[in-house]
């Protein structure tokens, strides 16, 4: 059975393949591609990336049970992994019949990222809770894009499956090394059993050089709880897609992101949220500041299919311009085809108040500082709903060094 199901993978890969080549690169003519141009990704010769290389430096890591990849590849020299009994993680690569399903339908209908990962993926994780197992210590992926001169690419495929009852945090952290473009092309999928819990947090800081497109895919059963905290500080091009299905009623989801962006940072977030049962609920809340000549887009949507009724659904998106140069293109989206719900939307694009700065300047704080304080403010919202105490400080940091904070302003 396991020859087969792997056998059968393989054909899917072939075929997904196929299918991008059928469907080739998203061009702005795409409606959901339409304020990111992903031509520096087509039009660069990209070759296969290899995880040898000089000595990696890493963050302190977050908990015993860690698994790094470097361009797409395990390190095991590199990873701890003290699991407690009920679950397991192992890497993709490893055992590609349990992904049958999921290359099945980007081999068939998936976009051209999803099917060119299907395609060409190295590894990534597998991560199995078992029913009713809560794990104490949150499971770190660590992915690093380690450039080697010439243009490199690595595709990873990650799946989550928390059984019922169970409950786990997953932190996932995209980080650039060495020189040379990179580009990284990461698919996760995600399923939660009844009542099951998971809490994602996701932490991008790429180089300049760097491109990246991430899905984050979740289909939730009966009272599930999912939470996911993303965080977008990089400086190259990056495209976050995150889909939740509520599949089955009382199912809840939380969607928190941060983006932070400057120099000619491109970062494109695209959400959506389908309520396909009664009594579901979801929040989204995302937030940005975006200076020098970056841009930053958020395209959320919230679709409430007919049936769904009591479905409970918000979402809001605000931005801070802080130079004349940036660019914030921001599309909420409501699609309701049943009665008996609750839903609202909205969007703002805005700069600093002015006499917030003036009180602050009068209380002897200097422009630069007054205008850093309230920004950092502005971000607080969100990084302070981190539950994790040393990642919380970690984001915190990266924060106040984009704003260029190196005192105690705030």
């Amino acid at each position: 059975m396991r020859a087969t199901r792997e056998g059968v993978a393989l054909a899917l890969r072939e075929a997904a393949r196929e299918r991008f080549r059928s469907l080739g690169f998203p061009t702005t003519r795409n409606e959901d591609w339409k304020y990111t141009n992903v031509s520096r990704i087509a039009e660069t010769v990209w070759q296969p990336a290899s995880r040898d290389g000089p000595s990696l430096a890493l963050e302190e890591a977050l908990s015993p049970l860690r698994l790094v990849f470097v361009n797409g590849r395990l390190v095991p020299e590199r990873s701890s992994l003290a699991l407690p009994p009920g679950v397991s993680v192992v890497d993709s690569s490893e055992s590609p019949g349990a992904l049958v399903g999921v290359l099945e339908r980007d081999a068939t209908r998936g976009g051209a990222f999803s099917a060119l990962n299907a395609a060409s993926f190295e590894g990534g994780a597998l991560v199995h809770v078992e029913r009713g197992v809560s794990l104490e210590e949150p499971i770190e992926l660590v992915f690093v894009e380690r450039g080697q001169g010439a243009p490199t690419a690595s595709h990873v495929r990650n799946l989550v499956r928390v059984e019922a009852g169970g409950a786990a945090t997953i932190v996932e952290t995209h980080a650039g090394a060495g020189e040379g473009p990179t580009f990284a092309n990461v698919v996760t999928d995600v399923s939660l059993g009844e009542g099951a819990s998971l809490e994602w947090l996701s932490l991008g800081e790429q180089r300049a050089d760097a491109s990246s497109v991430n899905a984050l895919r979740v289909e939730q059963a009966t009272g599930s709880r999912f939470s996911c905290r993303s965080f977008a500080l990089g400086s190259g091009l990056t495209r976050n897609e995150l889909s939740v299905l509520l599949a089955a009623p009382e199912a809840e989801c939380e969607l928190l992101g941060l983006y932070v962006l400057d120099g000619r940072a491109h970062t494109d977030n695209h959400l959506n949220v389908d309520h396909a049962s009664p009594r579901c609920t979801s929040r989204q809340l995302y937030k940005g500041v975006v200076t020098g000549a970056s841009r930053a887009v958020f395209d959320g949507r919230i679709f409430v299919r007919e049936g769904a009724s009591k479905t409970d659904a918000r979402q809001t998106n605000k931005n801070l311009l802080l130079s004349d140069e940036a660019t914030v293109d921001t599309k909420p989206n409501l699609r309701i085809y049943a009665d008996d719900v609750k839903c609202a939307h909205g969007a703002a694009v805005g700069r600093l108040d002015e006499e917030a700065i003036f009180y602050l300047r009068s209380r002897g704080i200097d422009e630069t500082s007054a205008r850093a304080v309230l920004t950092l403010a502005f971000t607080r919202e969100i990084v302070d709903r981190v539950p994790l105490d040393a990642l919380r400080e970690r984001i915190l940091g990266l924060v106040r060094a984009k704003l260029g904070m190196t005192g105690g302003e705030a």
